[in-house]
């Protein structure tokens, strides 16, 4: 337990030493507000027993719940497959949602060959590890939905929707083209999906909770220079002047504005 170390270096200082601690062939670690599905772990046991060495990395299927356990959202794969790097990160980047923490397993080969868990990407350390662990070894992903992922105010996803997130996400793009195995266009088009995406579900949390204020924070990102380089994203481009405009109508009423934090 890294004890001495503050807020965000804690987390991460525990997944490493965990991982140096840990004397299995496989890494799997889950947060404390997560958990597996009843049989999940006899399930796991057996798929990677029938993988035997064949692969390092495997994804199997998540469900996003409230405190209440309510499922909010299904993420699966409709049937298993191998995805070598470039399409392995392809279809990571691709998509700034495609994955959730407890869904990812590691061979201890291949953790003790990417590197551990880095502080310095925090808070994007799940995509810093998923992105290298993808460009060395590539993906096999399962349809088994085996794992459950908390939604809830106070989990560090709720508290990625800032400037200060930007940096450590664009450095995913920045890892991914060092590594060569996406082409420079394609990966440029995938950083300005991915970003906006990003974004914009930022912008949807504060939203669909009346917290209007919030919301128009969020939506100032896309002002940050960074963001500003980006080229359009035809995908969210309806999304995003949507957005803009209710919260150019919503400031112009003030019932319908509110500085409340979601619930």
């Amino acid at each position: 337990f890294a004890a001495d170390m503050p807020g965000a270096q804690k987390m991460v200082g525990n997944f490493n030493m965990g991982v140096q601690l840990a004397e299995g062939k496989y890494i799997y670690i889950i947060h404390d507000d997560d958990y597996l599905l009843d049989g999940a772990v006899d399930v796991i046991l057996r798929r990677l027993r029938e993988l035997g060495d064949s692969h390092q990395v495997v994804v199997f299927g998540t469900q996003l719940v409230d405190l209440e356990c309510n499922v909010l959202k299904v993420k699966y794969f409709a049937e298993a497959g191998d995805y070598p790097p470039t399409e392995a990160v392809e279809i990571l980047l691709d998509n700034s949602s495609s994955m959730r923490f407890p869904s990812f397993i590691l061979s201890r080969e291949a953790c003790d060959a990417v590197g551990e868990w880095d502080i310095g990407s925090y808070p994007a350390i799940d995509y810093n590890m998923w992105v290298r662990s993808f460009m060395k070894y590539g993906v096999r992903m399962l349809p088994d939905l085996l794992s459950a992922y908390t939604i809830h105010d106070q989990c560090v996803t709720m508290t990625m929707f800032n400037v200060a997130s930007i940096r450590p996400l664009c450095d995913l793009f920045d890892i991914a083209k060092a590594g060569g195995v996406v082409e420079g266009g394609r990966l440029e088009e995938l950083k300005s999906k991915f970003l906006h995406q990003f974004i914009l579900a930022g912008a949807w949390k504060y939203i669909r909770s009346g917290a209007n204020d919030e919301a128009c924070e969020v939506m100032q990102i896309f002002d940050d220079p960074e963001m500003k380089q980006l080229r359009p994203s035809m995908k969210w481009l309806s999304v995003k002047l949507l957005f803009s405009v209710y919260l150019s109508l919503a400031r112009m009423m003030p019932s319908a504005r509110s500085s409340a934090k979601p619930a």
